[in-house]
């Protein structure tokens, strides 16, 4: 087996626990709706479990590319599951900015997401980003997550410098519409 089919079964597994997880997010939502709250705590162990199991396979897969992926020139894209995908930021940009009243400073989002995704991210994201040594990789990527929420009209193109605002397009988003 080689260094590649080591890579490319860590992938897989991330993405069926990927499948797993937005499966049961929707089934969550769907008991939450529904209030059926017996159902709810059926499904909260498991997602959880999931998550914990997720982020034990992205660190795998992290620790497995440091040890033997050859080194990434300036760049390089990274290989494809070593830092957590721009579209996880999404909605929890969006949650926060409605908990905040739906305008906020980037700062005040940033410490938000990583008190919500905290756990969720790899070694790979709390890296320094290798073009700019002053920045964070995860924080990079929430401000291109952002960037992408702009475009798509989620958060409002006309917010002063350094704020944040959701618009009545992404508050109907995060509720589902």
């Amino acid at each position: 087996m080689e260094f590649s089919d080591i890579a490319a079964a860590l992938e897989d597994i991330q993405d069926v626990l990927e499948s797993e997880h937005a499966a049961l997010e929707a089934q969550i939502k769907e008991a939450l709706n529904a209030r059926t709250y017996d159902v709810l705590k059926q499904l909260t162990p498991r997602i959880e479990a999931i998550e914990a199991f997720r982020g034990r396979v992205m660190t795998l897969n992290t620790d497995w590319q440091k040890t033997f992926a050859k080194k990434r020139r300036s760049g390089e894209k990274l290989s494809r599951g070593l830092r957590t995908a721009q579209e996880a930021f999404f909605k929890p940009i969006l949650v926060a900015l409605v908990a905040r009243g739906g305008s906020a400073r980037k700062s005040d989002i940033v410490a938000d997401l990583e008190a919500m995704m905290g756990a969720t991210l790899t070694a790979h994201d709390r890296m320094a980003l290798p073009s700019n040594p002053n920045e964070i990789r995860w924080q990079n990527t929430v401000a291109w997550a952002r960037h992408d929420l702009r475009l798509a009209g989620r958060i409002k193109d006309d917010s002063p410098q350094g704020i944040w605002e959701i618009s009545d397009v992404g508050r109907e988003w995060v509720n589902g519409g």
